[in-house]
């Protein structure tokens, strides 16, 4: 959706223009679909065209060039796992040493067991941001809204978030 799609967008711009190390973590879409959003990106393609392969040689080419030109020299990994839990999180960040994080999406962690889910995503969020000062990161965390109020509400706010919890604390 547009949420994926901004996160790899944002995080792309963060490796190419700032030279920093990134890990993208995904419970969205598997590593080749982020490659998929990201290939057509860098080399200006539409990716309707990638996606239904109706590109034609200059598409081609542009892919090719991006893939060597742009693409290969990216400090950019991908991790993909239907569930991610904060032991997930921490080992991938001990494995590839990013200076940025980006996590798509928070309302598809794993969180501890207990009743009350604001609770259980507090304790996420903490460890989260434990994290990210033991290692010095950058974390970035997509959420879904609650989509019943994007044809009333002009605006998101914190309260929109779907199962947001204490994530603005």
């Amino acid at each position: 959706g547009g949420k994926t799609a901004f996160m790899v967008k944002m995080a792309v711009q963060v490796a190419e223009r700032g030279g920093t190390e990134v890990l993208y973590l995904t419970t969205e879409m598997t590593e080749a679909q982020v490659v998929g959003r990201i290939l057509p990106m860098a080399a200006g393609v539409p990716t309707w065209k990638f996606r239904r392969r109706k590109f034609d040689k200059e598409d081609s080419r542009k892919m090719l060039d991006a893939c060597g030109d742009r693409l290969s020299k990216l400090p950019f990994k991908v991790f993909g796992k239907s569930r991610l839990a904060i032991e997930d999180i921490r080992a991938a960040v001990a494995h590839s040493k990013p200076r940025a994080v980006f996590i798509d999406y928070l309302q598809r962690v794993e969180l501890a067991k207990g009743d009350n889910r604001a609770y259980q995503i507090m304790d996420f969020m903490v460890a989260l941001k434990s994290l990210a000062q033991e290692q010095r990161l950058n974390v970035v965390i997509g959420c879904q809204l609650d989509r019943t109020l994007d044809k009333t509400a002009p605006a998101p706010e914190n309260a929109d978030l779907k199962d947001s919890g204490a994530l603005e604390a």
